[in-house]
């Protein structure tokens, strides 16, 4: 019953961040209800050997090296994925960084910019460079999520 409600068969999911942990569980999920996904990491070997496990399960995916900090990445998933693929219907920005590692207290704002900014700012510039038009709702939770930012903005 679950299965029907939530049937992605035909559609395309792009996941960032997903050669391993939650990424490769997102993109599994995905697969799992019937998307064709299109596996990204900065770690092209480990990209390949996801997607060979999931076609091995009998999963429509493919893969593509992709470093989300990296312009020119980012335009080739995209361009790649819609043009192997026709279009894109879900894109996870699961990639981030993690630049610091000790006590929060002791964290170069630097370090904070990058780890926690980076995701929110990859949403937004994935939706600007590749002009791609929000719905009503989707609109609403870009927006939520740039209201929920300011405040960290302001700290800078």
């Amino acid at each position: 019953m679950i299965k029907e409600k939530f049937n992605l068969n035909g559609k395309v999911a792009v996941i960032t961040g997903a050669s391993k942990g939650i990424g490769k569980a997102i993109a599994l999920g995905f697969a799992e209800f019937g998307a064709h996904v299109v596996v990204s990491s900065r770690d092209e070997e480990a990209v390949k050997n996801v997607e060979d496990e999931f076609k091995s399960k009998g999963f429509l995916a493919s893969s593509l090296k992709c470093h989300v900090g990296n312009n020119e990445d980012r335009i080739n998933l995209i361009e790649n994925t819609i043009k192997t693929q026709g279009r894109i219907d879900v894109l996870v920005n699961n990639a981030g960084t993690n630049p610091y590692f000790g006590p929060i207290h002791k964290m170069p704002v630097e370090a904070y910019q990058k780890e926690v900014c980076l995701p929110a700012l990859l949403s937004i510039f994935g939706l600007q460079e590749y002009e791609v038009e929000l719905t009503e709702q989707q609109y609403l939770e870009q927006s939520m999520l740039l209201q929920l930012m300011e405040p960290i903005y302001q700290l800078f």
